[in-house]
């Protein structure tokens, strides 16, 4: 099973592919550390003393690192993914309509997580130009984390039962 998990900052795209991960046996592969040790050696922003603490950072630059990452899938938008689906089983943290449009079909299924219910703000559209329509699924993480798991268990069986109807047909 392959997934491409988005949403806003801070709205619990990790923890969503946590909890994928904990259902599937899926592997995360975290884009953004990718993006950290590249802004690094790159010398985007800094200096970092580690790549952990550029990646702590980034929420202080979002709209730095959306424009890095825009202008290193300029010429092949599944850059990053490639990468992470190489060792991994999902893509966390798609910012850009281009790029999300042009990479769906490296994935079996994309999810939006919204966490709007606990308060948090849409992003800007400097920092973050992709939004809920298109995707697969959407998860309302507004909630508590027992309600966000069930969502998740219930997107795993609808995934892997769509896999099975497929496979019955080819």
């Amino acid at each position: 099973m392959k997934l491409n998990i988005n949403g806003y900052a801070q709205h619990g795209k990790d923890t969503v592919a946590d909890l994928f991960c904990e259902e599937a046996n899926l592997v995360k592969v975290s884009a953004s550390h990718i993006y950290a040790r590249l802004i690094m050696e790159l010398k985007v922003l800094g200096p970092y003393d580690s790549i952990e603490e550029c990646y702590q950072d980034r929420v202080n630059h979002r709209k730095v690192w959306f424009d890095f990452i825009r202008r290193e899938t300029k010429y092949c938008p599944s850059y990053f993914v490639d990468m992470c689906l190489a060792e991994g089983d999902m893509y966390v943290g798609h910012r850009s309509r281009w790029e999300f449009e042009q990479t769906k079909e490296h994935f079996d299924a994309t999810i939006w997580v919204d966490a709007s219910g606990r308060g948090l703000p849409q992003e800007p559209e400097d920092s973050c130009n992709l939004a809920v329509y298109g995707h697969d699924y959407v998860i309302d993480n507004g909630m508590s984390l027992a309600v966000t798991r069930n969502q998740v268990k219930m997107i795993t069986r609808l995934i892997n039962n769509r896999k099975v109807a497929e496979n019955a047909y080819t």
